[in-house]
């Protein structure tokens, strides 16, 4: 390939050297008229879950109970003293 070359090329699956072909010219145009849709008000990308929100509540806070409990039991097991 010629470093002074301006066309842009491309490998092939073969590895031969191929041109691109033109992309051609793109125009966007705004829209005539612009309106909310009809069910905009439920429209969000991350619905809520309802129950399964609860369910993952519930979870969460037994496990936090969990470690809690787990290292109120390791402080106990330091208070404890051998025999003098």
């Amino acid at each position: 390939m010629n470093p002074d070359s301006s066309s842009i090329t491309s490998l092939s699956h073969t590895g031969e050297e191929r041109s691109l072909p033109d992309a051609g010219k793109i125009e966007a145009r705004p829209a005539q008229t612009s309106e909310k849709p009809a069910n905009f008000a439920n429209a969000s990308l991350f619905p809520s879950r309802g129950k399964e929100d609860m369910v993952a509540t519930v979870v969460l806070a037994v496990a936090a109970f969990a470690i809690v409990a787990f290292l109120v039991s390791m402080l106990g097991l330091l208070q404890v003293h051998g025999p003098r």
